[in-house]
């Protein structure tokens, strides 16, 4: 995966656990980030991976059991690049007018 895309997922991560966003809002602000037309580093790899994996997500039924399971494989992601936390934060802050 290229730099920016981990940026990308990262910084969605980001917005989606520690803020709540929407899918929708953190689609919105991935185009704008898009149209900055920056290059951004990524981070370290986490020395483990979350504890969750896109394999118990889709052996979740549809429907309200399967997105609770999205909600827990999105904060086990994040939570495995914890390290990397305050500098996906400090990006998206000023990036996109959040504070």
């Amino acid at each position: 995966m290229e730099g920016n895309a981990f940026v990308f997922a990262l910084v969605g991560l980001y917005l989606r656990v520690e803020r709540n966003f929407t899918g929708r809002r953190v689609q919105q602000v991935h185009r704008r980030l898009r149209k900055r037309r920056k290059q951004w580093f990524p981070p370290q790899l986490p020395e483990q991976p979350g504890a969750i994996v896109i394999s118990d997500v889709l052996a979740a039924a549809p429907g309200n059991r399967r997105d609770a399971m999205i909600r827990k494989w999105c904060i086990s992601v994040w939570g495995a690049w914890r390290d990397s936390r305050h500098q996906i934060a400090d990006l998206a802050k000023p990036e996109l007018d959040i504070g």
